[in-house]
């Protein structure tokens, strides 16, 4: 207002350091510079920790398929590693497909468990750190097999033959297993993993597939186009010229 000015200089100068912080909370000191001296301040790091852990296996114990459709008991075990947190602390849940763990889900502290499968198809199972961060590994699983195999027989030839074939194709979620039988030669296999037989006289033939549970498909094929008999010469002529 007087008219005088005045000239103000202002020089600021900054610095940063950087570091690697760990994941979590870190006690430091920050030192800068005043007039008067260096000035310390104790400060709190904190660092975020991003990296979901790593589950390496998931294993089931042995548990006996059931053929009603109820809750199977079966030995969960997880392992899995973390790079921050414990292996003390960390939390595993297995869930079905779609289903995500909720808090009375997790498991902490143990990573050996027993759980109740209760349907058929995937399940997920899941490791969570300390900081929430969620790693997950599918695993296939069936627990309940209350359906017979789909079978499909057929025979390797439709026209005559000396001997006939028959081939099964079965489609099942287990293994299966393959009788052949014939009421007319008295044959019986009895159970073998074969898909195929080989057949040497006429009949009808009884072929069962049979899965790891028990449940069992029939079905029934006739062969009738086998002959192996030579023919016979009744009698011979000649003609004259």
């Amino acid at each position: 207002m007087s008219g005088n000015v005045t000239e103000t200089i202002t020089t600021v100068y900054t610095a940063c350091d950087y570091n690697h912080l760990e994941a979590g909370d870190q006690e430091a000191v920050l030192r800068y510079q005043r007039r008067n001296g260096p000035q310390d301040v104790e400060v709190m790091l904190i660092a975020e920790d991003r990296t979901p852990p790593v589950i390496k296996e998931v294993s089931i114990g042995a548990y006996e398929v059931s053929t009603t459709d109820q809750a199977v008991p079966v030995t969960v075990t997880i392992i899995a590693e973390d790079n921050i947190t414990a292996y003390p602390e960390l939390a595993y849940a297995l869930m079905p497909e779609g289903k995500e763990p909720g808090t009375k889900d997790w498991i902490k502290g143990i990573s050996t468990w027993d759980a109740d499968i209760t349907q058929n198809g995937t399940w997920v199972a899941y490791c969570k750190d300390e900081s929430g961060n969620v790693a997950t590994l599918e695993k296939q699983l069936i627990v309940v097999d209350n359906k017979p195999p789909v079978v499909d027989v057929s025979l390797a030839y439709d026209t005559w033959c000396q001997e006939n074939k028959i081939h099964v194709d079965a489609t099942d979620g287990m293994s299966v297993e393959y009788c052949y039988s014939c009421d007319q030669t008295g044959e019986d296999t009895g159970w073998s993993t074969r898909n195929e037989h080989t057949v040497t006289d006429n009949g009808t033939w009884h072929v069962k597939v049979r899965d790891a549970v028990g449940n069992i498909t029939e079905q029934e094929i006739s062969v009738d186009n086998i002959d192996r008999q030579a023919p016979v010469i009744r009698s011979i002529t000649s003609k004259q010229r």
